[in-house]
């Protein structure tokens, strides 16, 4: 093979990005970049290891972008009050501890049904609350 492994990593690492978010934008540019031919990404695709490099670097970027969709659920959340989007939010951190991630700390708390019923609350008038009122002032700290 012409190409060094180094160039190797970098199409996978480009590879596995959404397309609105590779650069280079195209499969073309990013070959000047790297000073590879199209004989070259033939030859990284026939590799025995691609599929699981891919799938590596796929999982590696996922759980890179953990915390932004957390903040994305959360904000969407907010704005529909849809129950299923705060099971989806619960179900990624939970797969985010399963995995060893390091990605949050949280402290876990196994709250009566009557302080579940607090916090709830609490957090819907928080969440409703205008850009101008300040939380502090409206929740009880009780």
């Amino acid at each position: 093979m012409s190409t060094s492994n180094s160039s190797y990593l970098s199409f996978i690492k480009w590879y596995v990005m959404p397309p609105n978010e590779r650069q280079p934008k195209t499969q073309a540019e990013l070959m000047a970049v790297l000073g590879i031919t199209n004989q070259d990404v033939a030859e990284y695709q026939q590799r025995d290891t691609f599929h699981s490099d891919i799938y590596r670097e796929a999982q590696n970027w996922g759980k890179m972008k953990i915390p932004e969709l957390l903040h994305t659920l959360y904000q969407e959340f907010k704005e529909t009050k849809k129950p299923a989007l705060l099971e989806t939010y619960k179900k990624l951190l939970e797969i985010d501890k399963k995995e060893g991630g390091n990605s949050f700390n949280f402290v876990v708390l196994d709250p009566t049904d009557e302080q579940y019923k607090q916090i709830i609350a609490r957090e819907a008038r928080h969440i409703t609350i205008s850009g101008e009122e300040s939380p502090a002032k409206l929740l009880p700290t009780d």
